[in-house]
């Protein structure tokens, strides 16, 4: 079974999230939740993903985010 990783843009830069939100981003994706709120440790609080339209919003900011492969 293939494992998935979820990533945001940073700049020129892809960060991986953390594993617990990787779960729960994965769990939205899987489910067919175009998106929902979701607290990211790297963000120090509760942000938006939108699994639809591929971007994560935080204090006013989107952020690109991708699915790939580990």
């Amino acid at each position: 079974m293939s494992s998935f990783q979820w990533v945001y843009s940073s700049g020129c830069n892809w960060i991986p999230f953390d594993a617990k939100a990787n779960r729960e981003i994965e769990k939205l994706w899987f489910n067919g939740t175009c998106g929902g709120w979701i607290y990211l440790t790297s963000f120090g609080g509760q942000a938006y993903i939108n699994t639809a339209s591929l971007y994560l919003q935080w204090s006013g900011y989107n952020y690109r985010i991708a699915r790939r492969l580990r």
